[in-house]
């Protein structure tokens, strides 16, 4: 006959009822296998004696089963195995003589690699696998704003390829999507890891520059039409029918005074579509 506790010895959900916030009593399996436990314990301080320190922060574990009396705590738990668990206390009663608290552990890993992924996608450009305009103006707010507090010098620099409808209309789109990933794949390693090249718009790119001096700034951003200058429009290895990637681009030292990172950013777009109709290729804002 299956009973109670036969359901709850054979749960996923490690189970384990904590008696007067000390002692341990009806540890199931999924409770042991968790936390890689041989035999049940009588109590918290044996637990963390028994609990592998390589694998589970017993600094984290001890913030945890500590909890607050009369309320209930969860935490989120990373083993060093990559595992993550969900871990919930919850009082069930309590009166002058004993307090009964349910330990659940849960294993949340499948769930946390998908809101992991998520994030990655939500932030991520699809064509190009740069950042996208989301995550370029998230990262641009807080960068001109760690900017204007310490006075420590960044950039941004917008760039535009000129021609990208004629390689559409000659190439086909395809072969336009082909020049997109080369753009981003050839932008990103002239930028150090802190910093940023996404994707703002159809053919438009930026490139967040931080912690740099004016000088290395100027160096950059000769770096980036080179960078380009490796790119062949030419998708069938036809000399004859090549086309010059052709860009504009235009950059704003920040921070600066009395300017908010919106208006930094209209600046140095300005100056690109003015370079742009001018047949220039940088100006600064």
């Amino acid at each position: 006959m299956l009973t109670y506790k036969n359901i709850v010895e054979n749960l996923d959900v490690g189970i384990a009822i904590v008696r007067n916030g000390k002692y341990l009593s009806n540890i199931n399996i999924a409770f042991r296998d968790f936390l890689s436990l041989k035999y049940d314990v009588p109590d918290i301080k044996s637990l963390l004696t028994l609990i592998d320190s390589d694998t589970i922060s017993l600094d984290k574990f001890k913030i945890f089963i500590n909890f607050p009396e009369n309320i209930t705590s969860s935490y989120i738990l990373n083993l060093n195995t990559g595992i993550v668990l969900g871990c919930n206390l919850k009082r069930l009663s309590i009166d002058d003589a004993e307090t009964l608290d349910l330990l659940s552990i849960q294993d949340l890993t499948s769930q946390e690699v998908r809101i992991r992924q998520l994030t990655i996608e939500s932030q991520q450009d699809e064509l190009t696998g740069i950042a996208n305009r989301r995550k370029f103006e998230y990262e641009f707010s807080r960068i001109y704003e760690f900017a204007q507090r310490t006075k420590i010098t960044g950039a941004l620099i917008l760039l535009d390829l000129n021609n990208f409808k004629s390689i559409n209309d000659r190439f086909g789109h395809s072969a336009g999507d082909r020049v997109l990933r080369q753009v981003g794949l050839a932008l990103s390693p002239v930028v150090r890891n802190y910093e940023m090249v996404a994707r703002v718009g159809g053919d438009e790119f930026a490139i967040l520059i931080s912690h740099s001096g004016e000088e290395a700034i100027e160096r950059l951003i000769k770096q980036v039409p080179l960078a380009l200058n490796a790119i062949k429009i030419n998708p069938d290895d036809n000399s004859d029918l090549a086309e010059t990637l052709e860009i504009s681009m235009g950059y704003c030292v920040f921070p600066l005074k009395n300017a908010s990172n919106k208006e930094v950013y209209e600046m140095a777009d300005k100056i690109m579509y003015k370079n742009k109709f001018s047949s220039k290729n940088l100006t600064r804002a």
